[in-house]
């Protein structure tokens, strides 16, 4: 049973049904899809859980094409659970002739992905989660111990945060402004990047969401 709004189905209007019939064909077989049907007028594929149409665009709505910058949809973006098979899709699209967009598959953050697009440029992605990764602590500042090659480590019970000390929230904060660019604050102090600061630190006497102007340093 489908998830409550899932994506059901897809309507694609073409400016040319047969070349970009075609080009879903193959595509959408590679992801596990089956045709579902064809006319004269539309081609569709479906996997059990959802269906994609192609449509032919009358000769009146051709003018002007399609381009993601204008209103309406932007990309497409379909799923796979390991990045090994955004690789294999990579290669295969090569081996059809078809252009990758931004030099070939990109890690973000999160996903691994490979960008493309169809005969009418509409942009297509494949994106596999990146897999869970080890965080690697950063070496320790000056007058913190020894100064020394990053140690891996896993992240700490949540139940237990480790207070920041400030002389090391005052370094990153101005760490961080030179590589974002980032002003200084009304008070003399930069921005703090709270996205670059270890899971650890998340009990730190700021609010843990973007950047925040780091207080001065209390009285001891």
């Amino acid at each position: 049973m489908a998830k409550d709004g899932s994506l059901e189905h897809l309507d694609i209007s073409v400016s040319d049904l047969e070349r970009s019939g075609a080009f879903w064909a193959a595509f959408l077989k590679d992801l596990g899809y089956r045709e579902f049907a064809k006319s004269a007028t539309g081609w569709s594929w479906t996997n059990d859980e959802s269906t994609v149409f192609l449509l032919q665009a009358e000769s009146g709505y051709l003018d002007p094409p399609y381009h993601r910058k204008r209103v309406g949809l932007n990309h497409l973006a379909f799923s796979v659970s390991d990045p090994k098979q955004v690789d294999a899709m990579a290669t295969r699209l090569k081996e059809r002739n078809i252009p990758l967009l931004y030099g070939g598959p990109r890690t973000g953050r999160t996903t691994y992905a490979v960008f493309f697009e169809d005969p009418d440029r509409i942009k297509i992605e494949v994106v596999a989660p990146l897999a869970a990764r080890t965080l690697v602590s950063p070496p320790p500042l000056a007058g913190e111990g020894r100064v020394g090659a990053p140690e891996a480590r896993s992240l700490p019970p949540k139940s237990s945060p480790t207070p920041a000390p400030w002389s090391r929230l005052r370094d990153l904060a101005r760490c961080s402004a030179r590589n974002t660019g980032s002003s200084a604050s009304s008070a003399g102090w930069p921005y703090l990047d709270w996205s670059r600061l270890p899971p650890s630190w998340s009990h730190a006497p700021f609010p843990p969401s973007g950047r925040v102007h780091v207080a001065p340093r209390p009285a001891s």
